[in-house]
């Protein structure tokens, strides 16, 4: 594995993303919304740094394995051809 692989760096620190994700009434109400549609808890947005912290390389690892199948996606070019 290499270093980069072992060490995934976010372009902004958690507590600021998450600071830019409910930093005006619009993005509070639509988190709000996705709380309710989903049946989450109430305390979702207090504990959602934590839960976001708590998730680890080998996690997101797993996730990709499950969810994306590379023998399934196609590659489209659009534009014209070469001459």
């Amino acid at each position: 594995m290499t270093r980069l692989a072992m060490s995934i760096s976010l372009p902004i620190p958690i507590p600021l993303s998450f600071a830019l994700r409910i930093d005006s009434n619009a993005k509070l109400l639509e988190n709000l919304s996705v709380i309710g549609f989903y049946g989450l808890p109430l305390d979702y947005l207090d504990h959602w740094i934590e839960r976001i912290r708590a998730v680890s390389v080998q996690d997101v690892r797993a996730a990709f394995r499950k969810h994306v199948h590379p023998e399934e996606l196609s590659t489209i070019i659009v534009g014209e051809s070469a001459p």
